[in-house]
């Protein structure tokens, strides 16, 4: 219990789900099974919604008639099958593409880093164990675009050039597919295999000498809007971490800062994923951008031997999930705590301040999004720990925003009123 308690720094209100989260044993021992077929149909992926509106895949391997391969089966959520791809389609048999030859099934190629490396990589133990096997690796790809760079670089680090992967883009028959299991199901499980392509990827990268790194998302431009990153980056740099930004840098230079850290910190994010790359004992500072636990990253810790830390510097303080945006973002209670316990140091007044023009910017984002028919059924209600902050932050934390709540101006013909961050006139009624 101590042990847990000095690593969760955390609202009451969720404290106990990340200590039951921390206290899980995520190991599973899995052999290295693979499976074969032959005569089988790769079918391209696609995208469906369930009635709750949750994402989830059909494709993988069928035979001839249609029926799916179960171990071609992409399991992300054992309880329903959101994310996961657990069935096939109907297809023209006469439409099928037929390659002669054997491959090896990778499974989904997931666009997004993040995921690629979460879940993109749990078949690829079975190609670098097996290097004498030069056959063509087929994925089926989360979305028509090309290959990113990184995810590129990875394959090149495992030893495994891009002429090597194949993707379907039409139902295609080959003679034989070899079927590796998966090493892991994400935020369930991990196996003895499951780190096997992380390490062999930075085995031959050399090390930078930073002993403290903080990665930085304050620099990325596109997907979910963060705002006031910019003080954990400033606080983190006064203690001596070197500042990175991860998106320009190529992945070998990233993996290499992270083979040299002995401590990194960074906003919970595909950043944080990066971790898998780390040495055993590295100090993992994670910084929870939202309520959303993120059991990945705690199997992640635990299947590296990381010492993980959990942080919430989370200032939302109206209802966002883990994927969404906007984030606002600070020096709360829980990492003034933190750094106290290290013996950081940090500027006491930035402590729960958020400047007024923080939450505008988040008030704007904010209703933006969730007005929109496309979100709104994300809100199922308010919790109690966005209550708690939105009174903490009137009564304390910054005298604009409370001020601007309460108070109204005049300029003699209207009476200007602002509420949370958006401004209205009013005509006065003539005396």
């Amino acid at each position: 219990m101590a042990e847990h308690q000095r690593r969760i720094y955390t609202d009451p209100e969720i404290y106990q789900r990340y200590e039951r989260a921390f206290s899980r044993d995520y190991f599973k021992s899995i052999a290295e099974k693979t499976d074969k077929v032959e005569n089988a149909v790769v079918l391209p992926l696609k995208k469906r919604l369930d009635k709750e509106g949750k994402g989830f895949f059909l494709g993988g391997i069928t035979d001839e008639k249609g029926k799916f391969f179960e171990p071609s089966a992409h399991i992300h959520d054992f309880k329903t099958e959101t994310g996961s791809l657990k069935k096939g389609y109907p297809f023209d048999p006469n439409t099928v593409f037929y390659d002669p030859g054997t491959v090896i099934y990778g499974g989904i190629l997931f666009d997004h880093f993040g995921h690629f490396l979460t879940e993109s990589v749990n078949r690829l133990w079975f190609v670098v164990k097996n290097r004498n096997l030069s056959y063509p690796i087929v994925f089926i790809k989360e979305k028509n675009r090309e290959v990113s760079s990184q995810i590129i670089e990875f394959f090149k680090l495992i030893g495994v050039e891009k002429e090597r992967l194949l993707f379907v883009d039409v139902p295609t028959k080959f003679s034989k597919i070899i079927v590796p299991c998966q090493s892991s199901v994400f935020a369930n499980y991990y196996s003895e295999l499951f780190l096997v392509p992380y390490q062999v990827a930075a085995a031959g990268i050399k090390a930078k000498s930073y002993e403290r790194i903080y990665l930085s998302r304050r620099k990325f431009k596109t997907g979910i809007t963060i705002i006031g990153e910019e003080k954990l980056e400033k606080a983190f740099k006064a203690n001596g971490f070197k500042v990175i930004y991860p998106e320009r840098l190529g992945l070998s230079e990233q993996i290499a800062y992270i083979k040299g850290a002995k401590e990194m910190a960074s906003v919970m994010g595909t950043a944080t994923h990066l971790s898998l790359f780390a040495d055993k004992g590295t100090k993992n500072i994670v910084l929870e951008r939202s309520e959303n636990i993120v059991d990945e990253q705690i199997l992640i810790n635990q299947a590296a031997g990381l010492d993980g830390y959990s942080i919430s510097v989370c200032q939302n303080f109206l209802p966002v999930g883990h994927e969404f945006s906007p984030l606002l973002l600070g020096i709360t209670d829980h990492l003034g705590e933190f750094f106290n316990d290290r013996g950081f140091s940090f500027n006491q007044k930035d402590l729960n301040r958020v400047s007024d023009r923080a939450v505008q910017k988040f008030n704007h984002a904010f209703f933006a999004r969730y007005s929109s028919n496309k979100y709104n059924g994300a809100l199922t209600g308010i919790d109690p720990v966005y209550v708690r902050r939105i009174k903490k932050y009137c009564s304390t934390a910054f005298l604009t925003l409370r001020q601007r709540l309460f108070m109204k101006r005049s300029d003699g013909v209207f009476r200007i009123y602002t509420l949370f961050g958006f401004s209205f006139k009013v005509r006065r009624s003539p005396k």
